[in-house]
């Protein structure tokens, strides 16, 4: 029964339960049923003997009181009349089995009743039962008595329909009791708690409907159903509590993520700034000879060709220099001259500049600035070329064409922000965290040095600002550049 279903579990131990209480219901109201009739028999079989005694003894008519005696008992009756040393027998075969000794009861003041059968109740039967009666004669001085036995067989048969009429309503009333049983027990009982069941299932899946009706008056079955909502209140709230958790451990993962690039980047800045030093320095010094004997040389040949020849290395020496000077930029910065200056100014100085060297000419430069002053704390010139930088990165990534979208915006009354957005060929993913790295780069060797991001990047941060950047091939590049605003 490991396996059966509430509903019919529940039915098939109240049907049990009923079945053996109607039994034995029927079984105590047989038995109390053949008691009174047994009772009753007796009695009318005693006043049967009272009238034997009354009508027929007293007169003398003794003869005519046992024929009495036969037509009113039962048939199968027997019995004997005992007076002074007569005896008087009546039975169909004639011959009367009399108890052994009946003459000492002529003297006896009390009726014997002794029934004939087994007496454990409740599987007594009975095969019939025998009066012994001591007779009030005339003259006092004559005793008799008279003994009469009466059988039961007839009564067999009224005993069986009883037993077949119990067993039958027994039966009848199981059926009612499950028939009525299984609407009740459905509709207060079993459909709350599939209901419950249902409610449980939805709480798994993270909902509850506060609109179910589990429409019982079962007090029990609401207890549960109001633990059940207080459960999912509880789950609810912890599960609240859990993803903010989860999104502040995302937020501080994110922070020490950033902060240990930003570390690394700083050590490695740092490495690299000492290294640039040495070299532009080593570099910088043979450099300067080898210009000045190029230029000695041109100013005492006369050879057409061979000074252009000389052209080119001068050519070629100066943007070495140029290399060399943004290496000595990038190891050793220029002294910083901060003042508080609008962030909006800045960025529209840049594209100024850009505009009239005609690097935008071929572009579709769209600006969005913003109403409210960005007043930051930092270096104008070096922010300037900041922004110079960023943008030259975007025209090159369009090739010659496209769009660049450049808006700022005042975000939470504190914080300043810049968005440089292109639809160029974007960055692969892979290169994404490498872009801000000293030397690296994408463009074809000899036209760029893969340092201007990254002293783009030292900049922002000395003026405690934030850039990062968004890209997908093909679709373009975003990059964003975050300040706080300092109070008016």
């Amino acid at each position: 029964m490991r396996n059966l279903g509430l509903r019919a579990y529940i039915l098939f131990n109240i049907t049990l339960i009923c079945a053996i209480g109607m039994f034995l219901i029927g079984i105590i109201s047989t038995k109390i049923t053949e008691q009174f009739a047994i009772q009753g028999r007796v009695e009318g079989t005693k006043s049967i003997i009272r009238a034997f005694e009354s009508s027929y003894l007293k007169i003398g008519r003794t003869e005519e009181g046992i024929e009495f005696l036969k037509s009113a008992l039962n048939q199968g009756a027997s019995g004997a009349v005992l007076i002074e040393n007569e005896t008087y027998n009546f039975m169909e075969d004639g011959k009367a089995k009399l108890p052994n000794e009946l003459n000492l009861y002529k003297t006896s003041k009390q009726t014997i009743i002794s029934l004939e059968g087994s007496t454990y109740w409740p599987f007594s039967t009975y095969k019939g039962y025998s009066i012994i009666h001591p007779l009030s004669l005339r003259p006092l001085s004559k005793k008799g008595v008279v003994y009469v036995y009466q059988p039961l067989g007839f009564f067999e048969d009224t005993i069986r329909l009883s037993q077949k009429l119990t067993i039958m309503w027994t039966f009848l009333f199981v059926f009612i009791i499950i028939i009525f049983g299984f609407f009740l027990l459905s509709r207060t009982l079993v459909n709350p708690i599939e209901k419950l069941i249902q409610i449980t299932k939805e709480i798994a899946k993270g909902k509850f409907s506060e609109d179910e009706d589990i429409d019982t008056n079962i007090s029990e079955v609401n207890k549960l159903y109001d633990s059940l909502y207080s459960m999912y209140e509880e789950i609810e709230d912890k599960k609240k509590l859990l993803e903010k958790n989860i999104d502040q451990l995302k937020i501080a993962n994110r922070d020490l993520v950033s902060a240990q690039k930003q570390l690394v980047a700083s050590e490695k800045l740092a490495s690299l700034g000492k290294l640039s030093a040495g070299v532009a320095h080593e570099i910088g010094n043979p450099m300067s000879s080898i210009s000045g004997y190029t230029e000695l040389l041109k100013s005492n040949i006369g050879d057409e060709k061979k000074s252009e020849y000389l052209t080119k290395i001068t050519d070629e020496t100066e943007r070495i220099n140029s290399i060399i000077k943004t290496l000595l930029d990038y190891a050793r910065p220029k002294e910083k001259k901060l003042n508080v200056s609008d962030l909006n100014e800045v960025v529209k100085k840049a594209v100024n500049i850009l505009d009239s060297q005609g690097t935008l000419k071929t572009i579709d430069l769209k600006t969005d600035f913003s109403e409210n002053a960005l007043l930051v704390k930092m270096d104008t010139n070096q922010m300037i070329q900041v922004f110079i930088n960023l943008i030259i990165n975007s025209v090159d990534a369009l090739n010659g064409s496209g769009v660049i979208e450049l808006r700022t915006v005042l975000e939470n009354g504190n914080t300043a922000k810049v968005e440089l957005k292109d639809n160029g060929e974007g960055i692969p993913e892979y290169n994404i965290d490498k872009i801000f790295d000293p030397f690296f780069t994408t463009k074809s060797p000899g036209k760029g040095t893969g340092l201007g991001l990254s002293i783009c990047q030292r900049i922002i941060h000395e003026f405690d600002g934030k850039i990062s950047v968004k890209s997908e091939v093909k679709k373009g590049t975003r990059f964003e550049i975050i300040f706080t605003c300092v109070q008016n």
